[in-house]
């Protein structure tokens, strides 16, 4: 397929909603003209107000959706990980882009241009049904964002951003936030005031801060943590 994806990243792509059920020889003429792209942190994709001419799979790394109002106020919408598309919505709509997306992680994505896909699209209709699939699944992602914000605590939506940015699934990792501890507050709905005191409660299971820099010395108990499955005595609340 093309250059720069790896075989990880094939099966990555077969497992999107855009591409459940298709054969590899279609995705690859859907993905003809797409480009592998490794960005560093900071780089901006688009900006709000754009015209959509592309959309984007995180292959990996991070990448913050946010928009800034007439006062200059930014506001973040989401943060896009591993096996996250994003931008299919605006690009069918042959609107704007309705946020700027800023790469927040140094980040491998794959870059796939308007035209060609959409010609692809109308040479096989059926395709079609590929795509409202993975908009259905950006629907469902943002209530279950609306659910999580008003059912979960602030400590557990802090433990399993956290965890999503872990460079390794087992033991202990380090390493830096990719924004500013105000935005990431707003990201997870929560007051800044409340991101600082969840950090604090997470020491209890082995979270710990200096900065933008965090130690995490068991990724398995935090993300038991995440899931309820720590003894009673060891179960933050807040």
């Amino acid at each position: 397929m093309l250059r720069g994806l790896e075989k990880r990243d094939t099966t990555l792509l077969a497992r999107l909603p855009m591409f459940a059920g298709l054969q590899a020889l279609q995705i690859e003429k859907l993905l003809e003209n797409a480009e592998v792209q490794s960005l560093r942190r900071r780089s901006v994709l688009f900006h709000q107000g754009e015209a959509a001419t592309r959309f984007y799979v995180v292959l990996d790394g991070c990448v913050m959706l946010h928009r800034v109002n007439a006062s200059g106020h930014e506001s973040v919408i989401s943060l896009m990980n591993r096996g996250d598309s994003f931008a299919e919505a605006a690009m069918f709509d042959c609107a704007d882009f309705p946020v700027t997306a800023t790469v927040i992680t140094d980040a491998r994505l794959l870059m796939v241009t308007a035209a060609s896909f959409i010609r692809r699209l109308r040479e096989d209709p059926s395709l079609a049904l590929n795509i409202m699939a993975s908009m259905s699944r950006h629907l469902r992602r943002l209530v279950e964002q609306i659910e999580q914000r008003s059912s979960s605590s602030s400590t557990e939506r802090l433990a399993g951003f956290l965890l999503r940015l872990c460079p390794t699934e087992h033991g202990s990792a380090t390493f830096e936030l990719p924004l500013d501890k105000q935005l990431i507050a707003g990201a997870l709905g929560m007051q800044p005031e409340t991101f600082s005191r969840a950090l604090s409660r997470l020491r209890r299971v082995g979270v710990t801060s200096s900065g933008l820099m965090v130690d995490i010395a068991d990724t398995d108990m935090l993300g038991r943590f995440c899931d309820g499955q720590l003894p009673s005595g060891r179960v933050i609340k807040g």
